[in-house]
């Protein structure tokens, strides 16, 4: 949920085709981390009916540390690999992302 791109400005229905999950998921999951104050979901000002979500002060916090840490493992792995073998896990991560986002 928190991972680059950002979720914030996305409807509940675009996440989750981003993510690959239900909506009913996604929005059961948006409720928990509302009700926790990570995120507040408002109405579309572009389609009254739809909402879109807006991650709060604590949401965009949670979002930065999980983006430094990924950073941070990704510079531990590229070191012990090598640049030209982290290049090449890297690859074929996106590759089977993008194979497992066509299911």
């Amino acid at each position: 949920m928190f991972r680059h791109p950002s979720a914030d400005g996305l409807r509940p229905s675009e996440l989750a085709d981003k993510v690959n999950i239900t909506k009913q998921s996604v929005n059961d999951l948006l409720g928990h981390l509302e009700r926790c104050g990570y995120l507040t979901r408002e109405p579309d000002p572009l389609d009254g009916r739809a909402r879109v979500i807006r991650l709060t002060e604590k949401g965009h916090a949670l979002e930065g540390a999980i983006n430094g840490l990924a950073r941070d493992a990704e510079q531990t792995i590229a070191a012990h690999l090598g640049a030209r073998r982290f290049s090449q896990f890297r690859s074929a991560l996106v590759e089977l992302d993008a194979h497992l986002g066509q299911r």
